[in-house]
This record gives C-alpha cells, structure tokens and sequence, in this order.
C-alpha cells in the first residue's frame, strides 16, 4: 500500500471509530500515523464535539495523533466562540428592525453539546433589506469581496471573524423564499432578536446543502451531527413532508440517504456511502499536494470527486459555468468590464470561467483514476 493510500486507510479506520464513540461512547482509537489523523479531522470537523464524547479520555490520546486531536479541538472552540460574538453584532443590527435568519450550522452555536465547525456564517434577509444589513455590516468593520451569487451578496469579511454570507434566497437557483417559510421562523435561543428557520425547513434546507450545494461532503461526520440535531427538533409530521420533498428532487436519493444516516446516529451508513466518503478521502489526500490556490484545490477536487459519481453531479458543476446576475468577477480587469459594457463582460466571464473549468478538468482526470483505484484497494470497502 503506498503512502497516500496508507494515509487515506487510516483516515477511514479513525472515522469508523469516531463514528462509534459518537454513538456509543468512548473506545480506544487506532494506532494511525499523522497523516492519517490530519486528513480525518480536516474532513469530519467533529474534534470538538467528539472530545465531548470521549471525557476525560481525550485528553490521554497518546502520540502526534493525539496532540493534533487537541490542536483541532481548540481551533474549533475558538472559532464557536468567534461565531457567539459575530452573533452577538448581527443580533444587534436586528433590533434596529431588519429580520436575519441564521442558517445551517449557526443555529447550533448557543450550546456546545450541538456546535458544530463552522467556517462562515449563513444568514437569510428579505432582499429588500439585504443591502441595508451589508451596510451596517460594513459599518463594523467588514468589507466585501468575492462574487455574489443567486443566493446571496458579495461575502463580508473582517479580520479574526468569521466570513458572512447574507443570503436572499436558500435555492440553489434563486428562487425566493416561499411566505410559508417565513411564517415558520422562530427565535434563535440566546440571541434575542436573531430568527432561525422552522425545524421542518431547517432540516430540509440541510439535507439541500449538503446534498445537492456539497455533495462531496455527502456522510462527513459534522454535517451527520447537523442533520441529527435538526432530525431531532422534527415532529413527525414534519419528517414526513421533507421526505415528500426529498422524494420530487433530483438529488432526492442522496437527502434520502443522508436523513437515514441522521435517524440512525451514524450507525447504519450503506456500503454505497462508505465507499463514497472513502473516495472524498482519497480525494482530499491527492489534492492537498497541489501547487494551487485554496479556490483551485476546491475546484480539482470537486472534479475530481463527480468524476467518480453519476453524470448528474458533474452536470450540476456545468450549470454553475454562467454567472448569476448579481455576481461581480473577482478578476479586477472583467469586473471593470461587467460595470462598462455589461454584456461584453459577462462573454469575458464565462470565457474565463470555461478556462477554469477546462484547467481543472485536465487535472482531475489522472487525480480521479488514482482515486478509483485506490478505494476499490481499501480494506473494508465494499466495490
């Protein structure tokens, strides 16, 4: 077994004992290199949350192993913290009036026994105020950067904060939200005068993101953990009409999985899922090495992932290849273009965007057949 594949086995067999301890309590870990530990707890983001079922036993994980355990445990306790304040701030613009939705992983953050990893903060705003919580946004300090989309604004940043995305629309295309969404907001617990979706569109907009949005994230431990927790707020009632939802979707199979995996804690993962979470592994392992921006690396990899998937995950990359409307280019040269002759800029765009994809494609190819071949050598992985 070469070293990469080595890598990936071991980040595999740390993940089943994760999943385990998640489930059933502590368990001793397996003896893995490094690496192997590096490329599990970048890909599950669970440290923090499985520290808390471990006890006192996280502290005694033995080796570089487990100090790289500790490391990513309290990177992720910072950064549940950084999100407590920065919703602290958003809380604040809403009391001056404006309805914000968090979204997703956020509305997890009042209780360590729910927070999950976040790497940004997803928020929903009518879009006829969206602007107006940009400015006050950028009045504390953020600045925008980055293309907006058809589901939100340029992303605000701000140094040692988390990113934010204000959302106008939780659709892949757009669409805006239906009023029985609105309706069914809720406060959020501990933020007074933030709102958090309704436990029955909380839970289908999770199984949307990561099922249809990120696919390559299909079975990571986080998301199982998010998908749980939102399962768990869920009337019966409620799973029975986001089933009915899942089942008219064209990725309805995979949110099917995904809710199946959730009800079951994580103990009743299908071969078929295994397998795929080997190859996000794997694919992961194969991608860190490249010379490439952190945007290439998520390009590649995305690429490379569908190429081992049904044609409809590499159709969903294609439709992404034009621009929405509100989108700015991060390239100064096409931006400048898009705001002077707005059609001449957007022929720019796509085109430069194609060359991206055709990039990105010609290194994915050999990355996904060694990323087939490795998982069809794992142990334990079903063909």
């Amino acid at each position: 077994m070469t070293g990469v594949a080595r890598t990936v086995a071991e980040a595999l067999a740390l993940r089943r004992w994760a999943a385990s301890v998640l489930a059933s309590g502590p368990a001793p870990a397996p003896d893995c290199a490094a690496d192997g530990w590096r490329l599990f707890l970048g890909a599950e983001r669970c440290a923090a949350r499985l520290s808390l079922a471990l006890g006192d036993e996280a502290g005694r994980l033995p080796g570089p192993g487990g100090d790289l355990f500790r490391r990513r445990r309290t990177l992720e306790a910072q950064r549940t913290l950084v999100l407590r304040a920065q919703l602290g701030e958003l809380a604040g613009i809403a009391r001056e009036g404006f309805t914000i939705v968090v979204l997703r992983g956020g509305v997890t953050a009042a209780d360590a026994r729910t927070a999950v990893d976040l790497h940004d903060i997803d928020v929903l705003v009518p879009s006829e105020s969206a602007a107006a919580v940009a400015a006050r946004l950028d009045a504390l300090g953020y600045r925008a950067e980055g293309p907006g989309t058809r589901q939100h604004l340029q992303t605000r940043f701000a140094e040692g904060r988390l990113p934010i995305e204000i959302h106008v629309s939780v659709e892949l295309d757009g669409t805006a939200p239906s009023g029985e969404l609105w309706r069914r907001v809720i406060p959020l617990t501990g933020f007074e005068g933030l709102r958090r979706l309704g436990p029955r569109h909380h839970l289908l907009e999770l199984l949307q993101h990561v099922g249809v949005k990120h696919s390559f994230r299909m079975g990571a431990i986080r998301d199982t953990l998010l998908i749980g927790s939102a399962l768990s707020e869920c009337s019966t009632q409620d799973v029975e009409a986001v089933e009915a939802r899942c089942r008219d979707h064209e990725f309805g199979a995979d949110m099917l999985e995904l809710l199946a995996l959730s009800k079951s804690e994580g103990r009743a993962e299908s071969q078929a899922l295994e397998r795929r979470r080997a190859a996000a592994l794997a694919t992961a392992a194969l991608v860190a090495g490249l010379p490439l921006s952190p945007v290439g690396r998520s390009d590649v990899s995305q690429w490379v992932l569908a190429m081992q998937l049904e044609p409809r995950y590499r159709r969903t990359l294609w439709r992404e290849l034009f621009p929405a409307r509100r989108d700015v280019s991060y390239a100064k040269p096409i931006a400048a273009l898009e705001r002077r002759w707005p059609r001449v800029g957007r022929g720019a765009r796509v085109a430069a965007r194609l060359a991206r994809y055709v990039f990105s494609i010609l290194l994915a190819l050999p990355l996904a057949a060694r990323s087939r071949w490795m998982v069809n050598r794992l142990p334990d992985v079903a063909a």
